[in-house]
């Protein structure tokens, strides 16, 4: 439950706009230099098959770690399986997610 106007809306940025789909390093680039210069948290929803693409969850854990530092993101950014099993939910919570 919000108390305030401004925790109504900051929630409502992150539940309906902020939460994108990452697939390559190119993406990951795209969505954290974005939300820097907005300003806005991201929430990174990761797939089991794109996970299994970019090299496993640590890799990708690793890339959004690393191009987090890199590109100074001052923003909060979340990282989830979005749509898993219960063993890629277990691997990813390993992995950082």
């Amino acid at each position: 439950m919000t108390n305030s106007k401004e925790e109504k809306e900051y929630g409502s940025r992150i539940s309906k706009r902020n939460v994108i789909n990452i697939n390559n390093l190119e993406w990951i680039k795209a969505v954290l230099t974005t939300v820097e210069e907005l300003k806005s948290p991201v929430i990174l929803g990761v797939s089991e098959g794109a996970a299994k693409y970019m090299g496993g969850y640590r890799n990708v854990m690793a890339m959004v770690r690393e191009l987090d530092k890199f590109y100074n993101v001052s923003v909060p950014v979340a990282v989830h399986l979005d749509h898993g099993t219960y063993e890629g939910a277990y691997k990813a919570l390993e992995a950082g997610f």
